[in-house]
């Protein structure tokens, strides 16, 4: 029988915001690792974590569009005029810290993207 393996194991979480505000989450491996033979969890996950968001998103009154791209193991919680970006920060780190996801915060690093 195949080893069950906890995706979560694999992987950490880099936050960035773009120009825009929006917060990115790009899935990373950690060193010596790889996501090959695991992109469906990894899938699952993005999904999970995307729903987690609407559900907080929703109940919180914030109108963050969500959109999970598994292609590039990314999800974006896009800005919303009238709302501050570090509440989009707080909002994907609190999700990400209660289903046990490592992640790095560098506002320093900035990565161009274009929805």
């Amino acid at each position: 029988m195949a080893k069950k393996i906890d995706v979560r194991t694999l992987l950490t979480a880099e936050l960035y915001q773009n120009s825009n505000g929006s917060t990115l989450m790009q899935f990373v491996p950690f060193a010596h690792q790889t996501l090959y033979h695991h992109e469906r969890k990894v899938f699952a996950l993005l999904y999970d974590i995307a729903a987690e968001l609407e559900r907080r998103c929703d109940a919180a009154g914030l109108p963050f569009p969500i959109s999970p791209e598994s292609h590039s193991f990314t999800l974006v919680i896009e800005a919303v005029d009238g709302h501050e970006e570090g509440e989009l920060m707080r909002l994907a780190t609190s999700v990400l810290d209660d289903l046990g996801i490592s992640f790095v915060t560098d506002p320093s690093k900035q990565r161009s993207f274009r929805r």
